[in-house]
């Protein structure tokens, strides 16, 4: 067994589902500057228990269109998880390279942070190890 494998296969044995987030841009009329950020952000995931049930959690952040700022070439808000507070994360766009980077806290501690060059691809690994250890959610 390859070393990846053996990652790989503990991940299965959790029975772990992860997903990646793709979100709908933020469109407000009259601040098209706000285009480059999501509507909203959610991780999630979603376990089957013992007894061969499937419980899913999520987090859904939305946005904080007062903490938007532009310093240089860069521009950046802040948003809020809707279970707490304690919760949020920091995008930031960057008008020259169009790439994003984000940060995720969890009772103000920086637990994830990611880079990517576009859209698609920073969201989806932003968002695809789900739910941090202590962030709120919602269980269904």
């Amino acid at each position: 067994m390859k070393k990846n494998d053996s990652r790989i296969k503990e991940v299965f044995d959790k029975n772990i589902t992860y997903f990646g987030f793709i979100p709908h841009s933020l469109a407000i009329e009259n601040r098209h500057e706000l285009d480059v950020f999501p509507l909203n952000v959610m991780f999630a995931k979603e376990k089957e228990t013992e007894a061969g049930g499937v419980i899913s959690a999520y987090s859904l952040y939305e946005p904080l269109i007062n903490s938007y700022t532009v310093e240089g070439n860069a521009a950046s808000m802040e948003y809020i998880n809707i279970y707490s507070h304690s919760c949020y994360l920091k995008i930031t766009y960057n008008y020259l390279t169009k790439s994003y980077t984000g940060d995720k806290y969890v009772k103000e501690k920086l637990v994830l942070s990611s880079v990517g060059p576009n859209w698609k691809t920073f969201f989806f690994h932003f968002t695809m190890l789900g739910l941090s250890l202590g962030e709120r959610c919602k269980y269904e």
